[in-house]
């Protein structure tokens, strides 16, 4: 990646994690960005990547965790979740070789996000780390990293 996106990439993160902890912007900045952005994710949700039109994101290669993992897994959770099967983070595991700590920040992100419902919480609390296991919690700003 280009050293002059990776630092403007860089400045816009802290400038956004930084208006999410300031009382007067805190509400500029949705809980489930902020977490994305604090947990070098790509804020599926919250970017202009567009396959459509073809506007891409242009931090794409910034993020640690690539929308095409948060992809994968997620549509590999609904579907799953749709067949009435109940994944559980040992599973997401071994289907993806990703950390257990990536795969938390995936799922935290979806919840924040809105996208989890109470059984889909369920069935992944059932059988998973003890690391894990608040994923799915309200947003708390002792999260953010900068």
């Amino acid at each position: 990646m280009n050293d002059n996106v990776s630092a403007i990439y860089e400045l816009r993160r802290q400038g956004l994690l930084l208006a999410k902890l300031n009382p007067a912007t805190r509400k500029a900045v949705p809980d489930a960005m902020a977490f994305a952005l604090a947990a070098r994710l790509c804020p599926i949700y919250h970017s202009k990547h567009n396959t459509v039109t073809g506007v891409r994101d242009p931090f794409e290669h910034a993020y640690v965790i690539r929308r095409e993992t948060v992809n994968e897994l997620l549509d590999y959770c609904r579907t799953q979740w749709h067949a009435g099967e109940k994944p559980s983070f040992y599973d997401l595991e071994d289907k993806f070789k990703i950390d257990r700590m990536g795969i938390y920040a995936v799922l935290r992100y979806e919840y924040l996000s809105g996208g989890l419902e109470p059984a889909d919480i369920e069935g992944l609390l059932t059988h998973c780390p003890m690391e894990v296991k608040d994923f799915a919690r309200p947003f708390e700003e002792e999260e953010l990293q900068i």
